[in-house]
């Protein structure tokens, strides 16, 4: 109801005050009320407009500047302890002219059109002043992406670790891999491929790989508006990062607490079952082949980051441990 009551006043305000941001905008300020981009596809624009800034003031009921208007009105000159309220969780700054954000926009456009296979692609922008006294301004973005380069082939460079056969598996069959040839060239893409292939490497046990380990190169001098991929793994000063772990000892804490340290764990007495080892000093706590029915991983089997998680959450909704 409060929330209602609030909204009233404040329409009851903007009409009594003539609601308007630009009245008490400074002599060299000037609030931009709509960021244009032209010149590239309509699924790019939603994208690449949140690249843009500074961002116009949205209107309240497709009219007035609520929130802009509040913030002046509650940091320029004397204001009402309601305004003063509304500011605190309604009110934000006008978007005002800014040329270092337009150059920095106009940057991160055009990273934007490179990253999506667009490599030459240019962008040039205009000012257009209008309102009393040009206190307003439309920016323009016009882009000119030129051609968007494909993929034409993809390989990988092998380690000659175990690891080889397994990326070779997942880049040519499994259904999760991003990348393919014939398509355009998209960095958002390659960056997705990065994390599924060290996801589906974990899930075959190599415990410490990671998608940091994985780049590309990229070869776009081939002349034909397409580039070659070449996948490649860094190759850590450790071994281990390349072999494949299976779970061994498995040890259930059933009393941990959060600030208990590891080697308290080592005096506790420790109760078997099956191939899992429970520390519980009240061992009524719960039933210990229950839990094991929700375990999804035992010894021998090789590491799986999924069954581990899986095994978290099975756990978590028996809703036994506070």
């Amino acid at each position: 109801l409060s929330r209602y009551l609030n909204l009233a006043l404040l329409a009851l305000l903007l009409l009594m005050n003539s609601c308007n941001v630009t009245k008490s905008l400074y002599e060299d300020e000037v609030l931009v009320t709509k960021n244009k981009i032209s010149g590239i596809d309509k699924i790019h624009k939603t994208e690449m407009k949140t690249l843009v800034r500074p961002r116009a003031n949205k209107k309240f009921l497709g009219i007035f500047r609520t929130k802009a208007w509040i913030y002046q009105r509650a940091t320029r000159g004397n204001a009402s302890a309601l305004v003063k309220r509304l500011n605190e969780n309604l009110g934000e700054p006008p978007a005002l002219l800014d040329s270092l954000q337009i150059k920095e926009s106009t940057i991160n456009l055009e990273r934007y059109l490179r990253d999506k296979g667009y490599f030459y692609g240019k962008v040039q922008h205009s000012n257009h002043f209008y309102g009393r006294n040009k206190k307003k301004v439309r920016i323009a973005y016009v882009l000119t992406p030129g051609v968007r380069y494909t993929v034409r082939d993809i390989s990988y460079e092998p380690t000659q670790s175990p690891i080889d056969e397994f990326v070779r598996f997942h880049m040519l069959e499994s259904k999760e891999f991003p990348l393919q040839k014939g398509m355009p060239y998209d960095a958002d893409e390659m960056s997705r491929s990065r994390g599924t292939l060290a996801n589906f490497l974990r899930e075959q046990g190599f415990f410490y790989f990671n998608r940091d380990l994985v780049f590309f190169e990229v070869d776009s001098a081939l002349g034909t508006g397409q580039v070659d991929l070449k996948i490649r793994i860094k190759r850590p000063k450790e071994r281990f990062y390349f072999e494949q772990f299976r779970f061994d000892s498995i040890v259930v804490n059933v009393d941990y607490q959060v600030y208990q340290a590891a080697q308290d764990t080592q005096w506790l007495d420790t109760l078997q079952q099956k191939a899992y080892y429970f520390i519980d000093r009240n061992p009524e706590t719960i039933r210990k082949d229950i839990l094991i029915q929700n375990m999804l991983f035992r010894k021998g089997l090789m590491f799986s980051e999924s069954a581990m998680r899986l095994t978290q959450s099975r756990i978590s909704d028996l809703k036994v441990f506070g």
